[in-house]
């Protein structure tokens, strides 16, 4: 059996800012940044975490963990556990608890249907997690306990109709506005923001097809306020205001392992306990050789990068 490694790639922004910074806490006359690699975690090779195809991230303040889900590993009959959710610690070497999250739809374990968790948010707002399954093509809000069925559940389609890829989902903690990345799979797809209330009322939507191939995952930043989103068609990040703006991107295709299929992030606290603790890195999860391709594949990864100036 062949193991690769899932690969969260962590990035770090200074959280200061002052009247000679712009909002992203960095110089306004700063010159284009880059991404620093500065280090790796496994999610299945290592043994701990045993998620093959993680595929959304998130980070919950009250506890200091890390949510991963895994949209894919119940397709694999032989390891199928009831465990597609994963709450983990920000170094990745401690697993805290695990859960069976379905749509609506879906029956309790061990049935294998419905189980398509994408993207993940946490709303410090609400407390709520918010959870998108881009084969339905909804959003789902679920309690503390993923307890099924889901608590709300909006169909992205109903709203706007080139919306047929939802992947990846942020949320504004202070407003507990939500930031779906809808990519290009689909007749008539465009690679799209969509922006909701904290109620999943429809807001409002920014096209991003001028430059992101197929954004797949997204991060709100939570000093600058910043949106995040990740293209593994690109091998990029690009960063938008939350009225959708374009402000610049971040190749992530130097790293080393390089990514294969980076598809979610989120920013967080370091993992390392000496960091600055005014600093956010960014995670993100790199699912690997996706096992709609291979069956038998095992692997997930997990970079930590730094922003330094070119």
């Amino acid at each position: 059996m062949n193991f690769k490694t899932t690969v969260v790639i962590l990035f770090t922004v200074m959280a200061g800012i002052s009247c000679s910074k712009d909002s992203t806490g960095l110089n306004a006359t700063d010159p284009q940044r880059s991404l620093e690699l500065t280090g790796t975690f496994e999610t299945w090779a290592g043994g701990i975490i045993m998620s093959t195809d993680p595929s959304g991230i998130t980070y919950h303040q009250p506890s200091g963990h890390l949510l991963m889900t895994d949209s894919e590993i119940n397709e694999i009959d032989d390891i199928w556990n009831c465990q597609n959710v994963f709450e983990i610690s920000l170094a990745g070497d401690t697993v805290f608890n695990t859960f069976d999250v379905y749509g609506a739809g879906g029956a309790p374990c061990p049935a294998q249907n419905y189980r398509e968790p994408s993207g993940i948010t946490y709303s410090a707002f609400d407390g709520f997690y918010y959870v998108t399954d881009d084969n339905q093509q909804v959003i789902m809000r679920f309690d503390s306990n993923f307890t099924a069925p889901p608590l709300a559940v909006v169909n992205v389609l109903a709203d706007e109709a080139t919306a047929t890829d939802p992947e990846g989902v942020a949320c504004d903690p202070n407003t507990g506005d939500l930031y779906i990345v809808s990519g290009i799979d689909g007749t008539n797809a465009v690679a799209q923001i969509l922006h909701y209330n904290a109620n999943l009322e429809f807001i409002t939507r920014y096209p991003v097809g001028d430059n992101i191939t197929d954004p797949e995952g997204i991060a709100y930043h939570p000093i600058s306020g910043h949106l995040f989103i990740l293209s593994r068609l690109d091998m990029a990040i690009f960063e938008y205001t939350r009225d959708g703006a374009y402000v610049q991107s971040y190749a992530i295709s130097n790293f080393t392992p390089q990514p294969i299929r980076p598809v979610g992030l989120t920013f967080a606290p370091a993992s390392d306990p000496g960091a600055d603790p005014t600093q956010f890195n960014l995670y993100i999860v790199d699912t690997q050789e996706d096992n709609d391709e291979n069956l038998n594949e095992r692997d997930g990864l997990v970079y930590e990068a730094k922003i330094v100036n070119r």
